[in-house]
Parts: C-alpha cells; sequence; structure tokens
C-alpha cells in the first residue's frame, strides 16, 4: 500500500499535460529581403573603399544577414590580418615576407571590391619599398641582373620611385665597366664573360648602346 500511495503521490505530482504553460518558443531570425541584402552588400563594400573596415563589417555581421555578407566578412578579416602583417614586416624591413604579405592583401582586394580601395596608395608604396630593399640587398652580394629587375619592379609599382630610379642610373654606369671586363675575359673564359654579358643586358635599357652590344655578345 505505501508503494502504491508513494506511485499515486508521484502520479499527483507531476503536472498536467493540459494545464502546463509551455515557455513562448524563440522567434526565427527573421532574413532580410534579397534588395536589402545586396543594399548592405555594396553598403560594406563602399565603407571599405573608403578604408572603414570596422564599419563594414559591424555592418555584415549584423543578425538576418545572408551567406554573402558572410563571405565577404571573411575576407574583410583576411584583408584586415594580412594588412597588419603587411605593415608590421614593412617596418621591420623584412622584403620576402612583407612581399608575400602585400600580395595576399593585393589578391584580397580584388576579391572584395573591383575598383582601386584608399588602401591601394599605401599598398604600392610599400610594395615599391620593399622591392627597392631586396634590390640593395642583392646588389651588395654583386648579383646586378637581381638588383635591377627588382629596382624595376620598384617602378613599376610606384612610377618615378625616385631611389629605384636612382640606382638604375648608377646601374649603367657600372655596366660600362661590366662590358669592357666581358671583352677581356672573353678569350680565356667565354662561360664567364657571357654572364658578365648577361648582367649588362640586365642593367641597361632598351635602346642602350651596352644593352645592343649585350645582345650581339649573347647571340655568338
Amino acid at each position: 500500500m505505501a508503494f502504491a500511495k508513494g506511485l499515486q503521490d508521484d502520479e499527483q505530482a507531476k503536472p498536467s499535460s493540459a494545464g502546463t504553460t509551455r515557455a513562448p518558443e524563440a522567434e526565427p531570425v527573421q532574413k532580410q529581403p534579397i534588395g536589402a541584402q545586396i543594399a548592405i552588400l555594396g553598403e560594406a563594400q563602399e565603407l571599405f573603399l573608403k578604408g572603414d573596415l570596422d564599419g563594414a563589417l559591424e555592418l555584415l555581421e549584423q543578425d538576418g544577414t545572408e551567406l554573402d555578407a558572410h563571405v565577404l566578412a571573411a575576407q574583410l578579416h583576411k584583408f584586415q590580418t594580412q594588412w597588419k602583417i603587411a605593415q608590421a614586416e614593412h617596418r621591420a624591413k623584412r622584403s620576402i615576407s612583407a612581399l608575400k604579405a602585400l600580395d595576399a592583401v593585393d589578391f584580397l582586394e580584388g576579391q572584395i571590391v573591383s575598383q582601386p580601395s584608399i588602401f591601394r596608395p599605401e599598398i604600392d608604396k610599400k610594395r615599391a619599398d620593399m622591392y627597392y630593399l631586396s634590390g640593395v640587398e642583392a646588389l651588395g652580394h654583386e648579383r646586378f641582373a637581381v638588383a635591377a629587375r627588382r629596382f624595376k619592379r620598384a617602378l613599376a609599382a610606384v612610377t618615378g620611385y625616385e631611389k629605384a630610379t636612382r640606382q638604375l642610373n648608377n646601374l649603367v654606369e657600372r655596366a660600362s665597366v661590366l662590358a669592357e671586363k666581358a671583352q677581356v675575359t672573353q678569350s680565356s673564359d667565354p662561360s664567364a664573360a657571357r654572364e658578365i654579358w648577361g648582367d649588362v643586358l640586365a642593367m641597361t635599357p632598351e635602346g642602350h648602346p651596352l644593352h645592343l652590344q649585350a645582345i650581339r655578345a649573347l647571340k655568338k
């Protein structure tokens, strides 16, 4: 009896399903209309173009945004990370790692928007700085052809980049000395002479007499 009474008490203690008041279910997040979504993406891209990364991210990461908004937000986060790395490596004058990060930033900018952003001039300037620095390093090891290519890339990043222009002019002057050395070496060591002529070719602009002379020597 006690066991039965216990069961009865338990049964009475159970809440009646009919009388139970359920907690209200959470309202589902309302998805925004397609037109509103497109407007949000466009506004976020405009903020990015102006350099307001935080504002663009805040807009994209609000409740109810669709997958496209989250994809764009992920790209912005990656851009933000790589840009910070590029700035830090540039300050530290680590040219190889800085250029790698700048390449990533360049690629991501193209994924986010179809036109240059406010970041573009600084990206190009940092790229030119790092190519110039790596060119100076190559020049210190007398890797003349490598140095010339890197100075030219600095100029390609920033037209009229003065330090690279000055170094290229200096290389043309040094090329005349190397051309004489190649001529002297030609008979005794043709392989070494050919390597020197390759440097002369890289160090001089097209149409320059030494450039044409190098072409003729390399064709032999």
